[in-house]
């Protein structure tokens, strides 16, 4: 049982409940970044005959992300009664 009080301290109280949904759909976009990502820099190797437009691309998604990221959690901290951790 001291596994189980292990894996419950590392997940932040301020997280709450999660559903399981959303837990699914983080899983599923890194499943299809798996799938997808390699194909696409595969493609744009074959049609650019260098690595920089994949690089390039996986920047652009890298930024995107963290767009995403910090806008979610603006939106979060600015929503009544969500905590503030």
């Amino acid at each position: 049982m001291e596994v189980l009080r292990c894996i419950e301290n590392l997940v932040p109280h301020s997280v709450g409940v999660v559903p399981v949904g959303v837990v699914t759909g983080i899983n599923m976009a890194g499943t299809a970044g798996g799938i997808v990502g390699p194909w696409m820099l595969g493609w744009l190797l074959e049609r650019s005959g260098n690595h920089a437009p994949g690089i390039g691309l996986l920047a652009g998604c890298l930024l995107f992300a963290a767009v995403i990221l910090l806008w979610g959690r603006r939106w979060n901290l600015a929503t009544p009664g969500a905590r503030n951790g």
